[in-house]
């Protein structure tokens, strides 16, 4: 009897330990294209064309006829890297791409 009465007793102690909590799985980081390092890479002729184009094909329309200068600069606030480009008619931008082929257009102040 003794013997029947133990079972009951632990088959209760078996449940409970539980089972342990489930870690959520780490969410995966974007990778990066490597389209900045390949800007960064061309040549300046190239990198030129990649810089008027984005120019050209902002919301803003700005009016770019060639680009004469291009000026790397220090990474913006969120530490994409820029140019400062100067257009042949003399207008002049800031222009930061992120890693994923985007760009982000400002008009930069005339020295």
């Amino acid at each position: 009897m003794i013997r029947l009465a133990t079972i009951p007793a632990l088959v209760l102690l078996a449940g409970c330990g539980g089972e342990p909590a489930r870690q959520p799985k780490p969410t995966p980081s974007p990778t990066a294209s490597g389209y900045i390092a390949r800007v960064q890479a061309l040549p300046e002729g190239q990198r030129r064309g990649v810089l008027f184009r984005a120019i050209r094909g902002g919301t803003a329309g700005a009016s770019c006829q060639g680009v004469t200068k291009t000026e790397a600069v220090a990474p913006d606030a969120s530490g994409r890297p820029g140019w400062r480009v100067t257009c042949d008619e003399g207008g002049r931008f800031f222009v930061s791409l992120s890693d994923g082929g985007t760009a982000e257009v400002t008009s930069a102040p005339a020295k």
